[in-house]
């Protein structure tokens, strides 16, 4: 079978990762924060995950069967509490400066937080929760400090700078994979 693209811009996905939650919910699963209230693991998890498999600029295109086959699937893996998936106590460390935080308050990325628990809400038509303002940093400029090491050599590049143009995926940029290796 061919494999379908699904034409989007970096604003769409921008919009299609807020009407799904994607930020939210990731933050959500890390801190196994649908196990914090009796039932959460149910309904709002498969809801949840129900909005972020319909989202075709994220997971491609899928038919409703197949949405909820891995909706099932991945609701029994979340509740198998395997240390695998790196959830809750076994989650792996981030930073706590930087780019792991939102740059609009300084609230963590990897926690929800104030957010309101994604699914926790019944749809009001088709899959995806009402409208929810919350914080992320889609689309802005929040690399300002992030550096990375070239090629293995003891030289570090600020990936601000001009010589690498203001974003990744811009050419020569350390973070497009042109100028850097992968192990």
């Amino acid at each position: 079978e061919e494999l379908k693209k699904v034409p989007s811009t970096p604003e769409s996905r921008c919009a299609d990762a807020r009407r799904c939650r994607l930020a939210a919910f990731g933050a959500a699963l890390r801190n196994r924060d649908y196990d914090k209230e009796s039932g959460d693991d149910k309904a709002p998890l498969e809801r949840a995950l129900k909005a972020v498999l319909s989202t075709p600029s994220l997971v491609g295109p899928l038919k409703s069967k197949e949405i909820d086959f891995y909706v099932t699937w991945l609701a029994l893996a979340y509740h198998s509490k395997s240390s695998q998936l790196f959830f809750c106590d076994d989650k792996i460390p981030v930073a706590n400066d930087s780019f792991c935080l939102h740059t609009a308050d300084g609230s963590p990325k990897f926690e929800l937080g104030k957010r309101p628990l994604p699914g926790k809400n019944r749809p009001e038509k088709g899959v995806f929760e009402p409208t929810v303002d919350e914080v992320d940093d889609f689309l802005t400029d929040s690399l300002p400090s992030l550096r990375v090491h070239s090629e293995g050599k003891k030289k570090w590049k600020n990936l601000k700078s001009p010589e690498h143009g203001s974003e990744p995926n811009t050419p020569n940029h350390p973070l497009d994979g042109s100028s850097v290796k992968s192990n």
